[in-house]
């Protein structure tokens, strides 16, 4: 897979402060699966965040750094199996491959990325999750790395209290951070808010 981006002057990754670019690529992410008719201008907002390079392999893999060092997404003990991950891994590069030459396929391999994320690939972290439909997407990762890869997400996050108003809330967060509200994301967002322990 790393033909189609294979540089032998790799980029410094040490230039690259983790910190800010993780939600910047959390952002991407997000836009990829829940907006992906704007992929193409999101993927230039995220690599504006980036050094300027002089090749567009530089900030590939720059970007494909960034997505190793999230915290759920990219720690395979969160997925059923080593596949699983591997096949959520792939899908992103290729994503990000099709996506900065423009090609025909990007939503094509959104699709199959989107897939590496249904439930029977998933390990259920949070009790609730046990009961989730095994085909249908699991935003659980999706939503625990874009918690605590900002602080001001993560604040508000811990603000939402657990009361009568729970279901409200959780859906003004999903709009702030994903733009949508459905049933997948609600049950997602629910099932880790119940959870009492700090994330």
């Amino acid at each position: 897979m790393e033909k189609h981006y294979y540089l032998e002057d790799k980029p410094n990754f040490k230039d690259l402060n983790l910190n800010t670019l993780k939600p910047k690529l959390m952002k991407f992410i997000n836009s990829i699966i829940f907006d992906e008719n704007n992929v193409i201008k999101t993927y230039e907002i995220l690599k504006s965040e980036f050094p300027a390079y002089k090749t567009e392999n530089e900030y590939i893999y720059s970007i494909l750094y960034v997505f190793l060092n999230l915290n759920y997404i990219s720690n395979y003990q969160y997925y059923r199996n080593i596949d699983a991950y591997m096949q959520a891994y792939e899908y992103f590069v290729y994503t990000i491959l099709h996506t900065s030459n423009k090609s025909d396929k990007i939503i094509e391999s959104i699709d199959i990325f989107k897939k590496a994320f249904m439930h029977k690939n998933i390990k259920s972290i949070f009790e609730d999750m046990k009961k989730y439909p095994t085909n249908e997407i699991d935003y659980t990762l999706l939503v625990l790395d874009n918690i605590t890869t900002s602080s001001s997400l993560y604040k508000f996050w811990t603000d939402i209290a657990t009361d009568d108003a729970l279901d409200k809330n959780l859906e003004i967060f999903s709009l702030k951070v994903f733009g949508v509200v459905n049933n997948q994301l609600k049950f997602a967002l629910k099932s880790i808010k119940i959870i009492k322990e700090t994330i």
